[in-house]
Parts: C-alpha cells; structure tokens; sequence
C-alpha cells in the first residue's frame, strides 16, 4: 500500500484466477489439472478482493465512501445470488461445465481491464 501499487495486485490476482479457472475448464478430465486451476483461481480470487475493497475510500470520503462500498456490496450479493445460478443453467443447457467456469474466467478478465483502465483515468 505504500507503493501504491494496489492495482497491479488487483489485476495480478484477477489475471491468476482467470488463467485458473482456463486450465480447470481446458483440462476438466484430469483431476490434478482441475485442482491446481482451481487452486490458482482461488488464490488469485482471495488476493485481489481485499485490495478491491480499497477502491471507494481511495477516492470518496464520507457518505460517498459509503454509497461506494455498498455499491460494490450489492452487486456482489446479487452475483453471489445469479452466478451459481447461471453456472448451474449454462452446464444444464451443454451437459458439460467448460463453458461455464470459461464464463468464470471471463469474467476475472474483465475485472482485470477494468482495474488496469481505472488505474490510469485515475493517474492521469
């Protein structure tokens, strides 16, 4: 934190889930490929979300500080509430869960730009 390098710990951990939970879904046959995607998507998953909670007080103070942090609350209780839910329907639909846990790693991609693209409007 003292370097202010907290956005390239947020992108590093969403690159490594995603880059997890590619292997887990590229090699969902042989069960120690599963568990070390796995096991990498977790530790990247586990290392950028406490740094992500540093994003609205880094900018907003007060009331807004708070609006952003139950922002950021919100949409993880509703993917928390929708995501297994689209998993679930998206392995019915294909009778596979490839393309499901490839959504997974989409979407730490996603969170990944996201954080890089914030990182400069913010620098700049």
């Amino acid at each position: 934190d003292r370097g202010g390098n907290w956005a390239a710990y947020v992108a590093g951990g969403a690159c490594m889930a995603s880059a997890g939970f590619v292997v887990s879904a590229l090699f969902s046959g042989v069960l120690p490929a599963v568990i070390a995607g796995l096991s990498l998507a977790a530790a990247g998953t586990l290392t950028a979300l406490p740094l992500f909670w540093h994003l609205p007080t880094m900018r907003l103070t007060g009331a807004a500080a708070a609006a952003g942090i139950a922002t950021i609350n919100c949409f993880g209780n509703l993917a928390g509430f929708a995501g297994p839910i689209v998993f679930g329907w998206l392995k019915d639909r294909l009778h596979d869960a490839t393309a499901p846990t490839l959504l997974l790693a989409l979407s730490a991609s996603a969170a990944m730009a996201l954080t890089v693209a914030y990182r400069r409007i913010s620098t700049h």
